[in-house]
């Protein structure tokens, strides 16, 4: 199991991401999207996206679902830090295709050489809910770009895109871009997952959310969750992104439980 868990490191330090397949079992997942629905839209499902954000996006009875052991293990093993739990956690209903970006506060894609030093150690999971595209892009990435700046090139071609992008979707609206065929780019990688598959990557990287099939009649669901070290990075994140909510007792001490403490790092306490 270590070497598993070491192995999942190394490709999320090298890639900048890593793919963790069935993180929710097939069995579990008619019940948990029953229930998150419920809990974040009152099962009301309408055009266009919608989230929910901070601890209390996830009801308490399903926590065990989300947070795993491994993936502070994973984030342990490459950091040699203790991994804190970010209050940075959405969850979507049908998100527009997104623009190319980061999570990071830093948005623009050229960024100093102190942004790529290895101490930066903010990672989002996200976890997919639904086949929504069978054996079609979920999550496009740019390879590599958690550690170096990208060429001019390809630069311009994706303030461009976004450019294009934009306008379409002003002119449209969300509903109907979210249609729109990618524009291929050899640069680009795409990642194809099944319903209950997770993505655990670097902030970093630029990435960008996958269109929705013609053919789809489902909906999008997905949940991100955001796990970091407490350093100045995760103060700076938190102090944009962080939610300062009560957290519930029960979720605390499940957290307790499966990581040996708390390792609640929200707004608050930033």
């Amino acid at each position: 199991m270590n070497n598993y868990k070491k192995k999942l490191a190394d490709s999320l330090d090298k890639n900048g991401y890593v793919i963790i397949k069935d993180y929710i079992k097939k069995t579990d997942l008619e019940i948990i999207k029953e229930k998150l629905l419920k809990h974040n839209f009152d099962n009301k499902l309408k055009e266009g996206m919608q989230f929910s954000n901070g601890f209390d996006a996830i009801p308490n009875d399903l926590v065990k679902y989300f947070y795993k052991k491994i993936i502070v293990d994973i984030i342990e093993k490459l950091t040699e830090k203790e991994v804190q739990v970010l209050s940075h956690v959405d969850v979507h209903l049908n998100a527009s295709q997104g623009a190319w970006h980061r999570d990071s506060i830093f948005k623009d894609f050229h960024q100093s050489k102190s942004f790529y030093q290895d101490n930066y150690n903010i990672y989002k999971l996200g976890i997919y809910l639904e086949n929504y595209k069978l054996n079609k892009p979920t999550l496009r990435i740019i390879p590599f770009s958690h550690k170096n700046n990208l060429n001019r090139y390809s630069i311009f071609i994706l303030k461009l895109t976004n450019f294009i992008f934009k306008k379409l979707r002003l002119f449209f609206g969300s509903k109907y871009t979210n249609y729109f065929p990618h524009i291929p780019f050899s640069f680009v990688k795409n990642i194809t997952v099944k319903e209950g598959t997770a993505v655990l990557f670097d902030q970093r990287i630029i990435h960008a959310g996958a269109r929705k099939s013609l053919l789809s009649n489902g909906n999008k669901l997905s949940v991100f969750i955001t796990f970091g070290i407490k350093n100045k990075n995760t103060r700076k994140h938190l102090s944009v992104y962080g939610n300062d909510i009560n957290v519930q007792k029960d979720f605390k001490k499940y957290l307790k439980k499966i990581y040996g403490n708390e390792r609640l790092f929200y707004f608050k306490n930033v």
